[in-house]
């Protein structure tokens, strides 16, 4: 006997790229692919991703609220399977330091300059690729996301 698969959030189920992905947050049309998500929006709605709340993710861990940055993203990118989620539901580490928690790798950055005068190797903590490359500052790890 095959295990009863549990029915996932439309947010949280990850589907594969030539497959429906989650249904439009406006109607009730069911978009073929993530950038067909996105144009859906655009066209028939006259609205963003992030004007309603809600971002996409690649299984490579890139995230992204616009068709311009998922067209970049499928130029350098071999991930095929999305999630759609709320962006209430964005879960960016804490800070070590206090309570704030940046939604960005370049917000976290810059948050621990500016709030705490610190860096990441000061406090022992660095950015990783998708690729599983560590950085401790956010420009090598930037000079590096250009070259993936």
């Amino acid at each position: 006997e095959e295990p009863k698969e549990e029915p996932l959030d439309d947010f949280q189920s990850m589907v594969p790229n030539n497959e429906v992905i989650p249904q439009c947050v406006l109607c009730e049309i069911h978009p073929k692919t993530p950038r067909g998500y996105t144009e859906h929006l655009k066209i028939h709605h006259k609205t963003t991703l992030l004007a309603n709340g809600v971002y996409l993710t690649c299984s490579c861990g890139m995230r992204f609220n616009s068709g311009n940055d998922q067209k970049k993203h499928d130029k350098k990118c071999t991930g095929y399977e999305f999630a759609l989620h709320k962006l209430d539901d964005v879960a960016t580490p804490q800070c070590v330091l206090c309570e704030k928690r940046p939604k960005t790798p370049r917000g976290y950055v810059m948050h621990l300059t500016r709030d705490h005068k610190s860096t990441l190797k000061e406090n022992g903590i660095y950015l990783m690729c998708a690729c599983g490359t560590r950085y401790n500052s956010h420009y090598d790890y930037t000079k590096h996301d250009k070259k993936v």
